[in-house]
């Protein structure tokens, strides 16, 4: 399994003094754009998937599909009608993070997985990440991340419970 050593970066984000703080905020740019694409899947079930370095592609019952692109620390997306592109599969790979001292697997097919025949209930966004919430109290969270060695982006998923 190869090794990929992950930068972080971006533009600087928002902080906030305390938890209750970052609550009371009101939400970013971003998620106004989430909240109408919410519209658009939400109650739809989850068909499918496709995971390459930098993108992730979910095919929904009602037709329509959700393209998530790493690019410049940051996840775009757009949810569209009708055949979507398609997407190059990635293999397992191990992560090393610069704040961990330990390396951890990624196998972003198994992640589709476990979303794979979920209804959707809803999508948020943050300044770096999309939150893809299926039904039930889990989340599946797309993180941008650049690759040390290619400066390539990478599309990261991290399923929480």
């Amino acid at each position: 399994m190869e090794t990929v050593e992950v930068e972080f970066g971006g533009p600087p984000w928002r902080t906030f003094g305390s938890m209750e703080e970052a609550i009371a905020a009101p939400p970013g740019p971003r998620q106004g754009h989430a909240k109408r694409d919410s519209g658009l899947i939400a109650g739809a079930t989850i068909n499918s998937g496709q995971f390459s370095e930098s993108e992730c592609l979910l095919q929904f019952s009602n037709g329509k599909h959700l393209l998530a692109r790493a690019f410049e620390f940051c996840v775009h997306w757009r949810v569209s009608d009708g055949d979507a592109p398609p997407v190059p599969v990635v293999p397992p790979r191990r992560l090393l993070f610069p704040s961990r001292d330990e390396p951890c697997d990624f196998d972003p097919n198994a992640m589709l997985c476990t979303i794979t025949g979920r209804e959707l209930r809803m999508i948020f966004a943050c300044e770096q990440c999309l939150l893809i919430y299926p039904k039930g109290t889990d989340i599946f969270w797309l993180s941008a991340y650049r690759n040390a060695k290619t400066r390539g982006d990478l599309l990261h998923v991290h399923w929480e419970t």
